[in-house]
C-alpha cells in the first residue's frame, strides 16, 4: 500500500529442479536459503553476496527458521530425510531425527513450559515441540545422524489427531498458540503450554493449506493460502474461526506471507507460474500479479530488516532468488528531511528560550541540561501540522529526544 514493489536483484542460489530455492529466511542483515540440492546457504543482506554455505544431506531441504544459537544467529531445516538440521556462519552444526517421514514446515516460538521452542511439521500427520533451551543438546554433531530416541528427550508435545500430512505451521508473536495446516484443507490450533487435543479444527477449504500465518501478538487472526489459489483471512476472536475475507489468486498458489505479522498490510501470494499476487489486509484490494521469473515461484520472504525499506525474497523452482523491493516514498524521504529541520531549529531554539535556566551545553550536536518544549510550524510536513521536541532533564543521547510530528509514523523510521 505504500508503492510498487519492483525487482532489484536476481541471483542463483540453488541448483534448479525438484524444488529449486525450496526455503528463505532473513535476520540480523543476512539471507538464509536452503535448496532441494540439499545446500544451506548465506547471502550478506547488502550486496547480496554469499558468505557461507554447507551441505547439509543429500535430500532435498523443504522448510526454514532461523533462531538464536551458541555464537550467533543459526538456521534450521527440515528435510526429506525426517531430520532438521542446523547451520550457521561457522558452518553445520548438527541434526537430529524429528518424524518418520519428510519434515515440511517449521516454526518457532515461546511459552511452552520448556521456554523457546521449535516446531516441526511432517508428512507423517504429526506436528512436534521441542526444546531450543540446548540447541547443543539437542543436535548431533554433523555425519553421526542423531536418531529419534536421541532427541525424544528434548520433545515437549506430540499432536497427532491430523487428518492427514501436515503441510504448513504457524505460531503466534507470543509463543501461546501453535497453527497447522493439512494437504486435506483443514486448519488446526494447538495449545504448546497444554500438551494434548486440538483446541479447534476446521475445514477451511478443499485444497491443501500451503501457507499459514499468525497474525496479531495473540494470534488474532489468521491468514490462509490454499494450493488452488484462495486465501483467507480469518477472525479467531471468541474461540472460533469465523471468515473475514476471501480472495482468488487465479492461479495455482506454492507459498505466501504477510509482511508485518503483529501489524500485517498486506499479503503477497507466490504463484505456480512465477508471479507474485499483492493482496491489501485493509482495503482488501487484489493486485495484478506481477511475473518476476516465468519459473514456479515455491519460497517467499519479507525482510524489513534489510537496508531497503521493504524487501520481498522470493525463491524458484530453477534455483533462482529474486530480491524485490518497495522504495522510500516521497513522502517519506521528505518526511526525514522534514524531521531534521525541526531538529536543527528546535536546538537553536532551546538555545534562545532558556526560561531562566542554565545555559544547555552541546554534545555531539545535542542540546542537554534542563527541560524545554519547542513547536514550530513547517509546510513540509505532510499535514501542514506542528512538530513538538520533548528533551528530558540531563537529557545527553540523541536517542532520547522524543519527536511527534504530523507525519505517518513509518515515515519517521
Amino acid at each position: 500500500s505504500r508503492g510498487p514493489v519492483t525487482p532489484r536483484e536476481t541471483l542463483k542460489a540453488h541448483g534448479g529442479g525438484g524444488g529449486g530455492c525450496s526455503a528463505i529466511a532473513a535476520r540480523a542483515g543476512h539471507i538464509y536459503t536452503v535448496g532441494a540440492d540439499g545446500m544451506g546457504k548465506v547471502l550478506e543482506g547488502r550486496s547480496l553476496t554469499q558468505v557461507r554455505q554447507a551441505r547439509l544431506c543429500d535430500q532435498p531441504l523443504t522448510s526454514l527458521v532461523t533462531v538464536d544459537g551458541p555464537g550467533g544467529a543459526l538456521a534450521l531445516a527440515g528435510s526429506f530425510d525426517s531430520s532438521v538440521h542446523a547451520f550457521g556462519m561457522n558452518g553445520p552444526l548438527g541434526s537430529f531425527e524429528a518424524h518418520d517421514d519428510a519434515v515440511t514446515a517449521l516454526a518457532v516460538g515461546r511459552g511452552a513450559p520448556g521456554g523457546a521452542w521449535l516446531a516441526t511439521a511432517s508428512w507423517d500427520c504429526c506436528v512436534r515441540l521441542w526444546s531450543l533451551q540446548d540447541t547443543r543438546g539437542l543436535f548431533s554433531s554433523p555425519g553421526t545422524g542423531g536418531g529419534f530416541l536421541e532427541a525424544s528427550s528434548k520433545m515437549l508435545a506430540d499432536f497427532c489427531d491430523h487428518d492427514s500430512p501436515v503441510w504448513s505451521l504457524g505460531a503466534a508473536a507470543d509463543g501461546a498458540t501453535v497453527f497447522s495446516g493439512t494437504e486435506s484443507g483443514s486448519a488446526y490450533r494447538w495449545d504448546p503450554r497444554v500438551p494434548g487435543p486440538a483446541v479447534w479444527h476446521t475445514q477451511a477449504c478443499q485444497w491443501g493449506l500451503v501457507a499459514l500465518q499468525s497474525l496479531g501478538v495473540a494470534g488474532e487472526k489468521l491468514f490462509l493460502a490454499a494450493s488452488d489459489g484462495t486465501l483467507q483471512l480469518l477472525d479467531l476472536r471468541g474461540g472460533s474461526a469465523a471468515s473475514l475475507a476471501t480472495a482468488n489468486c487465479g492461479s495455482m498458489v506454492k507459498t505466501a506471507a504477510a509482511d508485518r505479522p503483529e501489524n500485517p498490510t498486506s499479503a503477497v501470494a507466490a504463484c505456480k507460474d512465477g508471479g507474485l499476487v499483492r493482496w491489501e489486509l485493509d482495503s482488501l484490494k487484489m493486485h495484478p500479479p506481477l511475473i518476476v521469473n516465468p519459473c514456479d515461484a515455491n519460497s517467499l520472504c519479507f525482510a524489513p530488516a534489510l537496508h531497503w525499506d521493504l524487501a520481498v525474497l522470493c525463491g524458484h523452482e530453477d534455483g533462482s532468488l529474486v530480491c524485490l523491493a518497495q522504495p522510500v516514498g516521497r513522502v517519506q524521504r521528505r518526511g526525514r528531511e522534514v524531521l531534521a529541520q525541526h531538529v536543527r531549529s528546535a536546538l537553536r531554539l532551546l538555545d534562545q528560550h532558556r526560561d531562566g535556566a542554565q545555559a544547555p551545553k552541546r554534545s555531539r550536536g545535542v542540546a542537554v541540561g534542563g527541560s524545554a518544549q519547542v513547536r514550530a510550524q513547517s509546510r513540509g510536513a505532510a499535514d501542514g501540522g506542528a512538530a513538538r521536541l520533548q528533551m528530558c532533564p540531563d537529557t545527553a543521547l540523541a536517542g532520547e529526544v522524543a519527536i511527534n510530528m504530523g507525519l505517518p509514523q513509518r515515515a519517521l523510521k
